[in-house]
């Protein structure tokens, strides 16, 4: 009964926003502003006391305090994000809703009607500041991982330079390659690289093997640094192996081709597959992600091919790693 309460109480909240800012729209600062916003202020402080979110809190902390320099500090974060997380709300009869008309108009699944979730506050408020931890962790990594630098091409500082360089100087990639290869991009119809035939050759180099372009650079540029991270998942990538089917590899990126998996997640989601994995999938693993085919993962671990496809089929069905791979 306390969860409905709440879930009244913050679509109230909700609702008194609304009618601030269609007063703060039409410039309209009578006493009916200055009512509403104290109105909302005092429903603000009765759903903080009804959630009890001084004591969950402290909860939380033990998880993201290595985040922040102080309890304060980590405090005034959770705040900003509870606000948030009260604005977005949205019961389960309201998804319910929306997402019946998403399906009567053929964007989702009809399985995909009832939310995921029990709907509570809390549940979501859990979701909404473990996203925002992760992501600011992560901002703060690339930060320290690729300061802004000087482009010596255009002279503008930017940040991450690797991004920069793809999307601003396109024309600089397919110059380089063409003088890498002797041949426009365009021209090709499979990779001369890795024989893998994607939509896009341009993303495909890019994501795959950006060397190419960047030891090109390095030449032209050599007193500018371009940073590597220590890891690659160019583990001479091919989508032509013997059973046609794409390596455990390429599952491993966000959207595509186009981004690869950031560093810590990376080394999290490996860590969390292999806890799921029997001993045979132990031995497999390693060799999928180095790009070994059917033969020479059968010649190294001494299988047959029988058991190299029970094994393998075995691992892609895996409701666990797909569950684990589709939140990264």
């Amino acid at each position: 009964m306390r969860e409905v309460a709440l879930q009244e109480l913050v679509l109230e909240f909700q609702e008194l926003v609304k009618q601030e800012s269609k007063l703060i729209e039409k410039k309209d600062e009578s006493q009916k502003l200055t009512i509403i916003k104290s109105d909302k202020n005092r429903l603000y402080e009765r759903i903080e006391d009804e959630y009890k979110f001084s004591n969950r809190i402290k909860t939380w902390y033990d998880s993201y305090q290595g985040l922040f320099d102080t309890y304060d500090d980590f405090l005034m974060a959770c705040k900003v994000i509870f606000y948030e997380t009260i604005l977005k709300y949205k019961t389960l009869e309201q998804r319910v809703a929306e997402n019946k008309t998403l399906y009567e108009k053929g964007e989702i699944k009809k399985s995909k009607i009832k939310p995921v979730g029990n709907g509570e506050i809390n549940t979501f408020f859990a979701y909404m500041l473990r996203n925002k931890m992760v992501n600011s962790f992560q901002a703060t990594q690339a930060q320290q991982r690729n300061p802004k630098v000087c482009c010596p091409i255009c002279h503008k500082h930017v940040s991450p330079f690797k991004k920069h360089l793809k999307e601003d100087h396109q024309e600089y990639f397919e110059e380089a390659w063409n003088e890498y290869w002797g041949k426009e991009l365009s021209e090709f119809e499979q990779c001369p690289i890795c024989g893998a035939s994607p939509k896009n050759m341009f993303d495909h180099i890019t994501a795959r093997h950006p060397n190419t372009i960047y030891d090109l650079f390095h030449k032209e540029f050599a007193g500018h640094i371009i940073t590597e991270q220590d890891y690659s998942l160019d583990y001479r990538y091919n989508n032509n192996n013997e059973d046609n089917e794409a390596t455990l590899q390429d599952m491993l990126s966000n959207s595509g081709e186009a981004e690869i998996v950031d560093k810590v997640a990376y080394k999290k989601m490996l860590g969390e597959i292999w806890q799921e994995l029997d001993a045979d999938g132990q031995l497999i693993l390693p060799c999928l992600l180095a790009g070994f085919k059917r033969q020479e993962i059968c010649n190294r671990l001494n299988w047959d091919t029988s058991k190299y496809l029970k094994v393998r089929t075995s691992l892609k069905r895996n409701t666990v790693i797909k569950n684990i791979l589709s939140v990264q």
